[in-house]
């Protein structure tokens, strides 16, 4: 999201999905996806995903609702060969009963199905005094950028600047003050070796 749209609309693969790619490859244990909205989990989670299913749709949320079996006989996870499929669950915290839903769908079909679940919340899954979903599942916290994406981003929009901003003065003018109002370039580490940029 953010990074594709700084590093000029291209689809560049975000390094979170080369980690939740590596987990669903060695691990049997769910994700769990979490970060601020916007930040491309969706996007990277329909990557690595075989089946998606949106808690935002209404059909989809009446088939969670009925249960995991409803889930299995609907979209054929009983078919699937073993660890073949990914479910990528979407903003499933928004059911009440998210964490009983996932642990009974893990139990039941973990051993053929790769889980991967989001949310833009917190997903707090530890129960006091009840049964835990400890051992199922680990957390993803995903950022707007990793260090590494800045590094990429930094290179790029200099490269960017170079080649097709500077030659037109009125063009660059106009981008930098526009890129002066972002969060990226108000804290921008050449913010204080180009001030004339900012």
């Amino acid at each position: 999201m953010v990074y594709g749209m700084i590093c000029g609309m291209k689809n560049y693969p975000r390094v979170y999905q080369t980690i939740i790619e590596a987990h669903l490859k060695d691990y049997r244990q769910m994700v769990f996806v979490s970060g601020p909205r916007q930040v491309g989990k969706t996007t990277v989670c329909e990557a690595v995903g075989t089946k998606y299913l949106s808690w935002d749709d209404e059909d989809v949320r009446r088939v969670i609702q009925a249960g995991q079996r409803a889930v299995s006989d609907k979209y054929a996870i009983e078919s699937a060969s073993e660890s073949g499929e990914v479910v990528v669950y979407d903003e499933i915290h928004k059911y009440s009963r998210w964490k009983q839903f996932l642990k009974g769908f893990y139990d039941l079909y973990g051993k053929r199905v790769r889980i991967v679940a989001t949310s833009s919340a917190k997903m707090d899954v530890y129960k006091k005094g009840g049964d835990s979903m400890m051992g199922r599942y680990f957390p993803y916290r995903m950022h707007p950028l990793s260090v590494a994406e800045l590094t990429d981003v930094s290179r790029n929009l200099f490269v960017s600047f170079r080649k097709n901003l500077a030659p037109n003065m009125r063009f660059r003018l106009l981008w930098m003050q526009s890129m002066a109002t972002t969060t990226v370039f108000r804290c921008h580490p050449l913010r204080w070796f180009l001030p004339e940029l900012f």
